[in-house]
C-alpha cells in the first residue's frame, strides 16, 4: 500500500474516532443533564386569584371597542 493511501486511512480513522468520541460525550452529557433536571423540585404553582366582577359599564365599553375594531377590519378588507 502506498504511503499516501496509508496516510489517508490513518486520517479517516482519526477523524471518525474524534467524531464518535464527541458524540458519545454529547449523549452522556445530555442524559446527565436530563437526570439532574428531573431531580430538581417542581416549581410552585401560584394560586389563581379570585376573579373580580367587572362592572357592566367596563364590559360594555370593551365590547364597543371590539365592535369598532371589527368594523374597521371588515371595511379595510372590503377595499
Amino acid at each position: 500500500m502506498s504511503e499516501l493511501m496509508s496516510g489517508g486511512i490513518n486520517l479517516m480513522i482519526m477523524g471518525m474516532s474524534t467524531v464518535f468520541i464527541f458524540l458519545a460525550i454529547l449523549v452522556v452529557g445530555t442524559n446527565l443533564m436530563s437526570f439532574l433536571i428531573k431531580q430538581l423540585p417542581a416549581p410552585a404553582v401560584p394560586e389563581p386569584a379570585a376573579k373580580a366582577a367587572r362592572p357592566q359599564a367596563e364590559n360594555a365599553e370593551a365590547l364597543t371597542e371590539v365592535a369598532a375594531v371589527a368594523a374597521a377590519a371588515r371595511q379595510f378588507h372590503k377595499r
